[in-house]
């Protein structure tokens, strides 16, 4: 059993958001920036998503895990230190290595990369608006809410080339099975679409990978 109720989480959400109100909403310009670095021409293309993926790891571990959701759970703290060595991870990858580059291709990837975005992005705070019984200030914002940001991760990653691709999808792969869990558990079956999702979007970015090392340079 869970120390709080579906209605106790997205009310934690809402507490959280009207804190630090307006900030929840720059969660979205942020992601539009990512998505329009990741799919434009841009040679500093990578480092600005990585930028933009570091402050919303770190936003949603530190800000929503460590200082706030800790109040209700006490397995916050762990969650927050998960998320702080995923920022860490990608800022090695994308700042200081620059092992990643992103090329958008309408294939199979690609599609799936976008859909997902607009899942992280819109879909999921509509969806967390519902649960929550239309309180716009319980919506799960992209940067500020932990699911949203493992969403839209998930879709840069499958627009994005390298082999450090697949290690970075390690740990957001997991969280989709910790949210899954997490809304089965307080009565959303919902749920569990997080884990499929993961182990789609993994198995998506084997296959990439498994391609791209057949292509010669």
């Amino acid at each position: 059993m869970l120390p709080f109720t579906i209605e106790t989480y997205f009310a934690s959400i809402a507490q959280y958001n009207k804190a630090i109100w307006p900030f929840p909403l720059a969660g979205f310009p942020l992601a539009m920036i990512a998505i329009a670095a990741a799919m434009g021409p841009f040679a500093r293309g990578a480092r600005v998503v990585g930028a933009v993926l570091v402050l919303a790891w770190l936003w949603s571990g530190l800000g929503f895990h460590l200082l706030h959701f800790s109040t209700i759970n006490f397995s916050a703290p762990a969650y927050a230190v998960l998320f702080v060595v995923q920022a860490l991870l990608i800022a090695w990858v994308f700042l200081v290595r620059d092992h990643v580059r992103f090329r958008f291709v309408p294939d199979m990837y690609g599609i799936a990369g976008v859909a997902l975005a607009g899942v992280g992005v819109s879909t999921w705070p509509v969806i967390g608006l519902i649960l929550s019984s239309g309180d716009f200030t319980a919506a799960p914002f992209f940067a500020v809410d932990p699911t949203a940001t493992i969403l839209f991760t998930l879709a840069l990653l499958l627009l994005a080339e390298g082999r450090a691709v697949i290690w970075l999808a390690i740990i957001p792969v997991l969280w989709t099975f910790v949210d899954g869990a997490t809304f089965f558990a307080l009565g959303a079956p919902l749920g569990l679409v997080f884990p499929l999702i993961g182990l789609v979007v993994f198995g998506l970015l084997v296959l990439k990978r498994r391609a791209q090392s057949k292509v010669p340079n």
